[in-house]
C-alpha cells in the first residue's frame, strides 16, 4: 500500500512539473489536450470545443496535442469584450 502512495505521488509531482512548464512565457508551442483545462481557466468540454474551433488540433499517432499560439489567437479573436469604460 505504501509503494503504492509513493507512485501515486511521483505521478502527482511529474503532471505537476509539466503543468508549470507550461503554465511559463517560453512554454512550449503544443500542449497535450488533457493538459489544457489545468493551463488554461477553464473545464475540459470547454477546452476541447475552443481548439477544435479554433483549428488547433493535432492527432499524432492516437495522442491529440493542441497548438497553444492557434488557441490564444482565437481566444483574442473570439472572446474579448471590449470595455466601455476604456
Amino acid at each position: 500500500m505504501a509503494k503504492n502512495i509513493e507512485i501515486k505521488e511521483l505521478e502527482e509531482m511529474e503532471n505537476e512539473k509539466r503543468i508549470k512548464q507550461y503554465m511559463n512565457p517560453g512554454r512550449s508551442k503544443y500542449i497535450r489536450q488533457i493538459d489544457g483545462p489545468k493551463v488554461y481557466p477553464m473545464g475540459r468540454h470547454s477546452f476541447d470545443k475552443i481548439a477544435k474551433d479554433a483549428g488547433a488540433v493535432l492527432r499524432i499517432s492516437g495522442m491529440v496535442l493542441v497548438d497553444t499560439e492557434l488557441f490564444d489567437k482565437f481566444l483574442d479573436a473570439n472572446f474579448r469584450e471590449e470595455s466601455a469604460l476604456l
